[in-house]
């Protein structure tokens, strides 16, 4: 299975696999802080111990809380919501070659929502 981001208003989409999407924001929460991304990683897989304050504020100061906590099942992202997180994404030094692709094919599929000030559809 697989999830698609698409563009509400021009039809564009984006597919990655779950697990991808997963690994995708779990690489991009390292880029911030290697713990946290290790935290939500394991409070994901396994249940474990939940972000503290802190650590959520670390992730909701980078503009990425509403990227980061979004279902990856189905839902929609707000227009706003989509600017702030490609604002946020466009700014991190990416460095994981492996996943470059993804995260660059992530943020084209963001910047188009953002040119047509559209919202996104998780589905």
């Amino acid at each position: 299975m697989a999830l698609c981001i698409g563009v509400n208003k021009t039809g564009d989409e984006w597919d990655i696999g779950y697990r991808g999407y997963f690994i995708l924001r779990y690489l991009i929460l390292k880029e911030i802080d290697e713990n946290i991304a290790d935290v939500w990683r394991d409070s994901c897989i396994r249940n474990g111990r939940l972000l503290t304050t802190e650590e959520y504020k670390k992730i909701y100061d980078c503009k990425l809380d509403d990227f980061i906590f979004h279902s990856d099942c189905e839902g929609l992202l707000g227009r706003r919501k989509v600017k702030r997180t490609l604002l946020a994404l466009e700014k991190i030094d990416f460095k994981n070659e492996e996943w470059k692709e993804y995260f660059d094919g992530l943020k084209n599929i963001l910047r188009i929502a953002v040119e047509n000030k559209s919202s996104v559809r998780y589905y």
